[in-house]
């Protein structure tokens, strides 16, 4: 009887597993491979409680914005944190945010000519890299998947140390294709 027992249980646990991943890859959930500084970037996997994708979106009278938020997957508490922050802003007459975006585009001109900026940062417990134009480089390709996913293609992306940009910096390669949780 026991091993009837055992054997029914297997089979129902069989059951559920499959069910479940079967639900689970209707979904793309944190692909990549995302690069920093030649390191593999650790994607967070979003779940009850624990946000670690997530993106906000407003618009205004000439501009939409989006921002996104990568938390590493490891970070558990403040001093072994570390985020990519992405913000694209795009003109309103476009359709939608799928594009290449430069980071070394000055906002201020970009405003004034009513065309794409873009700004990408790399935040640590200690320092902040990249932010405007002149702390970063490189172009971020974005693909709107539908439902809150999205592909994030960091090509080449150079930031700098805030604090010592001559002689610190960042690089961020490859991509991160993930379910953004809407903020």
């Amino acid at each position: 009887m026991k091993k009837i027992l055992n054997l029914l249980l297997l089979f129902t646990s069989a059951f559920l597993l499959t069910k479940c991943s079967s639900d689970d890859s209707s979904t793309i959930n944190n692909e990549g491979p995302l690069f920093v500084n030649g390191v593999t970037y650790q994607i967070g996997t979003n779940s009850s409680g624990n946000t670690y994708n997530s993106t906000m979106y407003s618009s205004s009278t000439n501009y939409k914005t989006r921002t996104f938020t990568i938390l590493r997957g490891s970070s558990t508490t403040p001093e072994n944190s570390e985020s990519i922050n992405l913000t694209i802003s795009y003109p309103i007459a476009q359709s939608s945010i799928n594009g290449t975006y430069d980071l070394t585009v000055d906002t201020t001109d970009a405003i004034a000519t009513n065309s794409a900026y873009s700004i990408c940062s790399l935040n640590t417990f200690n320092s902040t890299y990249g932010g405007e134009n002149i702390f970063a480089s490189g172009t971020v390709t974005v693909v709107d998947n539908g439902n809150n996913n999205f592909k994030l293609t960091f090509n080449s992306v150079t930031l700098k140390n805030q604090d010592s940009p001559t002689t610190d910096a960042r690089t961020i390669i490859g991509f991160c294709q993930t379910i953004f949780t809407q903020l």
